[in-house]
């Protein structure tokens, strides 16, 4: 499935943002803007290590205005928002047909939002899906829904260390292979393969 969109709140150090997929994204930018947090956030949200729903939020995700603690931290909110590439192509996924919003350019859409709270210590996280203006559905599908979502929509979070690159014998360290790479602005990348319901 197709991931078109997301919208973030209050995720470590995104207080607010909107952010267009197309089938390869790259995120450019300075070190501390945000880049990894967008890469950590949907593998919370759609990685496979999850199951039945569960959401591994830890007190560190809050996003904190000031020196208070996690315990104040804002909600951290998060609306994924899949649609159709061309029409009819999700006709084949009877386990989410429930969760599917006719769009106004003949295409389906899926919309879901997922809400995560600092609670005592721990966080309670819940999550629902949405029609095209942001309400909930009516008629909520169950938990079964969303995990054949993450199936069918699997992020995969490969990490690799930047500082590989060994270091020049030098006086001065800011000559070598590392430093200079920490001033240049850094890449991630999210590309997404189509994948369809298991026949």
């Amino acid at each position: 499935m197709f991931l078109c969109h997301v919208h973030v709140e209050n995720f470590r150090g995104l207080r607010k943002l909107d952010l267009d997929f197309d089938d390869t994204t790259i995120l450019i930018g300075e070190n501390a803007v945000g880049k990894t947090s967008v890469l950590e956030i949907l593998s919370i949200c759609l990685g496979l290590h999850n199951s039945d729903g569960e959401f591994l939020f830890e007190e560190s995700d809050f996003f904190v205005a000031g020196p208070s603690g996690p315990e104040n931290g804002f909600p951290i909110r998060v609306v994924l928002t899949f649609r159709e590439r061309e029409e009819d192509e999700w006709d084949s996924l009877d386990r989410l047909v429930t969760a599917f919003v006719d769009g106004p350019d003949n295409l389906r859409h899926l919309s879901v939002r997922i809400e995560a709270v600092p609670a005592d210590g721990d966080t309670d996280v819940s999550w629902e899906f949405l029609d095209l203006e942001g309400q909930p559905l009516k008629r909520q599908p169950g938990v079964e829904t969303f995990q054949h979502l993450r199936e069918l929509s699997p992020f995969v979070l490969i990490r690799a260390d930047r500082y590989f690159t060994s270091r020049r014998q030098s006086d001065d360290p800011r000559t070598t292979p590392i430093a200079r790479r920490r001033r240049q602005p850094e890449l991630e990348l999210v590309t997404q393969t189509p994948k369809t319901a298991p026949g």
